[in-house]
């Protein structure tokens, strides 16, 4: 779940988080699951379930993420648990980050 609103155009946020996001891609293992969720204006999600085998993709979605309008992080949260729930592995590390 990424915050991608107005406010992470301040002080290189946008920049830092798209670092931090690649270094979590970097350590992601093969059978890993990434459903990626921004938040601004509206919820979207930009990638859903994505093998960590794919790892450009996830990359390229990354890449791609700017900032813009204002926070919806409520219902980005409650979207992203309703993700989370539908795309649940069992004896899974299932997280909402």
């Amino acid at each position: 779940m990424v915050d991608v609103s107005g406010s992470m155009k301040d002080e290189e946020k946008l920049t830092m988080m798209k670092i931090s996001m690649q270094k979590l891609i970097d350590n992601i293992r093969d059978n890993d699951k990434i459903t990626l969720v921004t938040y601004r204006d509206s919820v979207k999600c930009i990638s859903e379930a994505i093998s960590g085998k794919e790892k450009e993709k996830l990359r390229n979605a990354v890449n791609g993420l700017t900032a813009s309008g204002v926070t919806k992080g409520n219902t980005a949260i409650l979207y992203s648990l309703d993700l989370a729930i539908k795309n649940y592995i069992e004896d899974g590390n299932n997280m909402v980050v």
